[in-house]
């Protein structure tokens, strides 16, 4: 994930993804959302904010556009980083000041964000990074632009254009604070599956969600040819209880027979978060971690012999290195899912959802392989 300009590839890009499996990654993480003409997206922000020339930053949600609108802007934000590099006076002005942020009071086709009535006029991407990464002005907004800029692609081309030796963890992203009612759920949802099915049917994948009910509306749609995952920051203050702690991600995915969860490693840090760890394990669920923490090489190790299956972490090549992860070919997905949790994995961890077969750690047991997922593809 990109926490700051600079140095690096712009996340979820097609170049990302095909980086990281070129540094050592066996799967990606991205996120999938859908425009306004019904057109899946790997865009990871609920938003984008963008600046046209001079002008102040406008604020809009990408299912408020189209995909032409919104690759327009992607293409226009691509050619001004580089006009930049190129010492342009226009665009190094652009990418360099501060603007303020203008937000819709609702999602609209938002005509002053993609008006393209000046094709000369700098655009570019802004960003709220986190706090602690070099970011210079965060939180508050700031240019985004990368060293190895891309345009956002669809879904379709990074099925097809990715390396086909690449695993995907497919978040289906959804705003908390902008739900959608169920006939448009499953419209997107829909829609994401149909492009899947023709194009990466045959690709290692599972579908991810922050969203309850989009996940487990995706384990309805894709029964069992492709496993679905429910993440969780187990953190307390969510409207749905479902969204808040550890427990509750066991419980959904338990109820709603969902393949694993995938939580906040922060969530593991204490002796009740282990405790329900373990229990996830013993009931069969794939334990997956995300988190920055999981940078960390000796945290990384520890989870690998509790029984963790994946692990997102941007430092794919330190890994690697340290001999944490033992790679073997995933199976193909199997009609029965329960059997497949059982038979392929000693350690309990399902097989399919994150390439768990059987290997052998470091201590020469008997342990699922965790898939070693890409943050900097995100």
């Amino acid at each position: 994930m990109n926490r700051r300009s600079g140095s690096g590839i712009r996340e979820n890009t097609v170049a990302s993804m095909t980086a990281a499996a070129a540094k050592g990654a066996e799967w990606v993480e991205f996120d999938v959302q859908t425009t306004r003409d019904g057109v899946p997206v790997v865009w990871h922000d609920d938003s984008v904010l963008v600046r046209r020339g001079r002008g102040p930053v406008r604020k809009t949600s990408i299912r408020a556009l189209t995909f032409a609108e919104l690759r327009g802007l992607s293409e226009a934000a691509c050619a001004t980083a580089v006009a930049a590099k190129a010492g342009e006076p226009e665009a190094v002005l652009a990418v360099s000041g501060d603007a303020r942020v203008i937000e819709p009071a609702i999602a609209s086709r938002a005509a002053e964000v993609t008006r393209a009535d000046d094709v000369s006029e700098a655009v570019v991407f802004y960003r709220c990074f986190p706090v602690g990464h070099g970011a210079k002005r965060a939180p508050e907004p700031e240019p985004w632009i990368m060293d190895v800029e891309a345009p956002v692609p669809t879904l379709r081309e990074v099925l097809e254009q990715v390396p086909d030796s690449l695993g995907f963890d497919v978040e289906l992203k959804f705003d908390e604070h902008a739900p959608l009612d169920r006939a448009t759920l499953a419209a997107e949802l829909g829609v994401v599956r149909d492009v899947f099915e023709r194009h990466g049917a045959s690709r290692r994948a599972f579908f991810s969600s922050f969203d309850p009910e989009a996940a487990l509306m995706m384990r309805e749609f894709v029964g069992a040819t492709h496993p679905v995952m429910f993440i969780s920051n187990c953190v307390p203050g969510s409207v749905d209880e479902r969204r808040n702690s550890l427990e509750a991600a066991r419980k959904l995915a338990l109820d709603g027979d969902l393949r694993g969860i995938v939580v906040n490693v922060q969530a593991l840090a204490n002796e009740r978060g282990a405790e329900e760890a373990r229990k996830a394990i013993d009931a069969g669920l794939c334990l997956a971690t995300y988190g920055k923490t999981n940078d960390d090489l000796e945290l990384a190790e520890r989870q690998v012999r509790w029984g963790i299956s994946g692990v997102c972490t941007d430092e794919i090549e330190a890994h690697d290195r340290a001999g944490h992860f033992k790679r073997s070919p995933s199976p193909e997905p199997r009609a029965d899912a329960k059997a497949d949790a059982t038979e392929a994995a000693p350690g309990g961890a399902p097989a399919g959802a994150c390439a768990a077969v059987a290997a052998v750690n470091n201590a020469g047991a008997p342990a699922p392989t965790p898939f070693l997922s890409a943050g900097l593809a995100r």
